[in-house]
C-alpha cells in the first residue's frame, strides 16, 4: 500500500510540475501587456511597415500590368522594381472594344512569388497578390483613363510579416489615387497581429523617371497587435523617393505621422528628403530610431 501511494504521489508532483511547465509555455506565447508609451510607439512602428508594405505592392502590381501590355493606368511609362525577386506573373485580360469613344480592359493579374525561391537572400517574398481590375480608356484623348481595382492579399509576406485581406484602388488621370483599405491583417514572426482600415491617397510625380516621387495623404485606424485600438493621421504628407542607392523603387524619406492609441500620441517622422533606411518614433519627448528594408 505504502508503495502504491509513494508511486501515486510521486506521478502527482510529476504531473504538476508539467503542469506548471505547460502553463510556462503558454504565458511565453502570450503577448506581455505594455505601458501606454511602448503600445503608442509599437503602432507607430506598424503603421510605417504597413505604408510601405502598401507602397511596394502598388508598385509591383501597376509594373505587372504594364509589363503585359495593359499600359494606361495609374502608373504609366514608369520604371518598376520586382524588390530583388522573379515572381510568376499570370494575366487574364478582355478587351471590349464595342463602344465609339472608349476602350475598357478587364481582368486580373496575379504576382506569385511562391515559396520565395524566386527572390535574393535580402528581399525574400512569399504567397501572392491579385489584382483583379477594370480600366476604361478614352479613344479621343488616350491620356485620359479611369481604372478600379481590387487587389488582394493572399498570404504575401515580407520581412517575416505576412499580409492578407483587401485594398481597393480608384485613379484616373489628373486625379491622385485612393487607396482603401478594408480590414487588412498583418501576422507578425511572433504570432501576433494588428487589422487596418481606412483611406490613403497616392499621388504619382514624374514617374517616367527614375528619381520620381509618390506623396501621400490620408489616415487609416485599426487595432494594433497588443489588440488596442489606434488611429493614424499623416499630418505632413508622406514623400516616397526613387533613386536612393542607385534603387529604382521607392523609399520613404520625408513626412510626419501622429499616432494615437490607448491615450497616448507617438509621432512618426521619416525625416527630411535625406535618401536613408531610417525613421524615428517620439513619444512624450523621447525619441527612438528605427530602419527598413
Amino acid at each position: 500500500m505504502k508503495n502504491r501511494i509513494g508511486r501515486a504521489t510521486k506521478g502527482g508532483i510529476l504531473m504538476l510540475a508539467l503542469a506548471m511547465f505547460l502553463v510556462g509555455c503558454q504565458d511565453d506565447l502570450i503577448p506581455k501587456k505594455l505601458s501606454s508609451k511602448q503600445q503608442a510607439e509599437l503602432a507607430a512602428q506598424d503603421h510605417a511597415q504597413m505604408m510601405i508594405a502598401t507602397q511596394e505592392v502598388l508598385d509591383v502590381t501597376a509594373g505587372a500590368l504594364e509589363d503585359k501590355g495593359v499600359a494606361e493606368g495609374r502608373v504609366k511609362h514608369s520604371d518598376h522594381d520586382n524588390y530583388g525577386c522573379a515572381p510568376s506573373v499570370n494575366l487574364m485580360l478582355n478587351v471590349d472594344r464595342n463602344h465609339t469613344d472608349s476602350i475598357i480592359y478587364k481582368g486580373s493579374i496575379s504576382v506569385n512569388y511562391g515559396d520565395g525561391g524566386s527572390c535574393d537572400s535580402k528581399n525574400k517574398r512569399t504567397g501572392k497578390i491579385t489584382d483583379e481590375f477594370n480600366i476604361i480608356v478614352s479613344l479621343k484623348n488616350k491620356i485620359k483613363f479611369t481604372s478600379t481595382e481590387t487587389i488582394t492579399f493572399e498570404a504575401f509576406t515580407r520581412d517575416s510579416t505576412t499580409y492578407n485581406g483587401i485594398v481597393i484602388v480608384s485613379s484616373a488621370n489628373g486625379r491622385k489615387t485612393s487607396v482603401e483599405g478594408n480590414n487588412v491583417s498583418v501576422t507578425y514572426a511572433d504570432g501576433t497581429k494588428s487589422t487596418w482600415k481606412g483611406l490613403l491617397n497616392f499621388a504619382y510625380e514624374d514617374v517616367s523617371k527614375k528619381k520620381g516621387e509618390l506623396r501621400i495623404t490620408g489616415n487609416i485606424s485599426g487595432n494594433s497587435r497588443q489588440g488596442v485600438g489606434y488611429t493614424a493621421n499623416i499630418t505632413e504628407e508622406v514623400v516616397f523617393k526613387g533613386g536612393c542607392y542607385g534603387w529604382v523603387k521607392k523609399v520613404p524619406v520625408d513626412g510626419a505621422v501622429s499616432v494615437t492609441t490607448n491615450g497616448s500620441m507617438s509621432t512618426l517622422d521619416f525625416g527630411a528628403g535625406v535618401c536613408d533606411r531610417i525613421y524615428t518614433v517620439g513619444v512624450n519627448g523621447e525619441t527612438s530610431t528605427h530602419s527598413f528594408d
